[in-house]
């Protein structure tokens, strides 16, 4: 039997602070089973000395945290590491690098863009799970208030893809 090993975390951004604080409980090497059978207190107790001990001293960032911070950050570990699913968010995390691979930088949640036969109908361009883009057609006159590309001197159909490309000025 193969078991997926995933990084797993825990932190505490106390509200209104200038700067959080994250614990690595594994990166991959136990399973939660190992996590569990070592203790999950050890791990809330680490995160929370991390936050007992923050000052200007440590890192050149931190802030005297009080008591009733020391003991949010235990009991938000406790319950992190009781009730986060790691290995979907870590597969969350790999999705997300990968679509940020694809796109080279953060993919669009969705764009407008005329079509490249007829300029006043409307494009809607929005990425599939993969990062692939998908165009759907967009009810005739539903964005009428934006520009026409016909109308920059500049502008002319994409060579390559969908929509218009505008010179700069």
């Amino acid at each position: 039997m193969i078991t997926k090993t995933y990084p797993v975390f825990v932190s505490y951004w106390p509200e209104g602070s200038p700067h959080g604080h994250g614990l690595l409980v594994t990166d991959g090497s136990e399973t939660m089973a190992e996590i569990f059978a070592q203790g999950i207190e050890g791990y809330a107790e680490e995160l929370a000395e991390q936050v007992a001990m923050c000052g200007d001293q440590s890192h050149g960032h931190g802030r005297h945290h009080p008591k009733q911070e020391v003991e949010r950050a235990y009991k938000m570990s406790v319950f992190q590491l009781l009730t986060k699913d790691f290995a979907a968010e870590w597969e969350e995390i790999q999705h997300d690098i990968k679509l940020y691979q694809k796109w080279g930088g953060q993919p669009p949640a969705m764009v407008f863009l005329p079509s490249a036969d007829d300029p006043q109908q409307w494009h809607l361009m929005v990425p599939d799970q993969e990062g692939d883009p998908v165009l759907y057609e967009l009810r005739k006159g539903i964005i009428d208030d934006i520009l026409d590309p016909r109308q920059d001197p500049t502008a002319k159909p994409n060579q390559i893809g969908p929509g218009w490309t505008i010179g700069r000025n």
